[in-house]
């Protein structure tokens, strides 16, 4: 149930572009960082659910019991060799291993609201799939205000961290170094934001935004929301102003 690598003799990359060192398989065990396998099958679990929603959707209601046994099987599987009894700790307990055991749903909602708090003073240590991943789930568990503190961050490691240092467009990684200054690997943040803080969301089990919700986070600490996508039924948007809306 662990996904390990993607072909006989290869390798996963796991967690990208931390602000640490990332493991590779390839690694000594004396380089501490998150384990690519574990990355990868907690991302396993969130496409086998995503096929379940896909599959309810398109009216393949019969797929989705096979779909929720692979969830559990790789759960059972992650559990098994990534979770620390005696200390309670997933995987090494860094870059984001609590956003992951939350997504997969291996984590209750009151662990995961205590646990994930810590990022209000914590520096950002998650990567391309950890940080997007952290700033939902923050939102999701009722948190968007520390979601809000971590985009608005100006020291490194940060997005701000970026425009202060003369970013017109997103690097591929937080240090300024020698790598790509144009790179879109941490732009899915981008998504997160128009869901969460603009709030534009479908309803559950709609699709083509036939059915739309409206949930803007107008508590977190914002002062102004202006936010317009393009979808099949023309453009949508979400204007929101604190002086003048209240």
């Amino acid at each position: 149930g662990i996904l390990d690598r993607e072909e006989p003799e290869g390798w996963c990359l796991g967690e990208w572009c931390t602000p640490t060192k990332t493991k590779p398989n390839w690694c000594s065990d004396s380089c501490v960082a998150i384990t690519p396998a574990y990355v990868h099958s907690c991302l396993l679990v969130l496409q086998w659910q995503l096929l379940c929603k896909i599959a309810a959707a398109i009216g393949k209601n019969g797929d989705i019991p096979r779909f929720e046994s692979e969830i559990e099987l790789v759960r059972d599987a992650i559990r098994r060799h990534f979770y620390h009894e005696d200390t309670g700790i997933w995987d090494m307990g860094i870059q984001g291993a609590d956003v992951f055991a939350w997504c997969a749903g291996l984590m209750d909602e009151r662990e995961a609201q205590k646990r994930l708090s810590s990022y209000e003073n914590q520096p950002l240590d998650t990567g391309i799939f950890g940080t997007p991943l952290l700033i939902e789930s923050l939102c999701e568990l009722g948190m968007s205000n520390i979601a809000l503190h971590i985009l608005s961050r100006t020291e490194y490691p940060s997005f701000g961290y970026m425009l202060e240092n003369g970013a017109t467009t997103l690097w591929e990684r937080f240090e300024l170094c020698e790598s790509s200054h144009n790179h879109p690997m941490f732009g899915a943040v981008v998504g997160v934001m128009i869901r969460r803080f603009a709030g534009i969301q479908q309803k559950e089990g709609s699709a083509g935004y036939e059915d739309v919700l409206i949930s803007p986070a107008l508590s977190c600490g914002l002062e102004w929301i202006d936010c317009t996508i393009p979808t099949p039924r023309g453009p949508l948007s979400v204007k929101w102003n604190h002086r003048k809306d209240g």
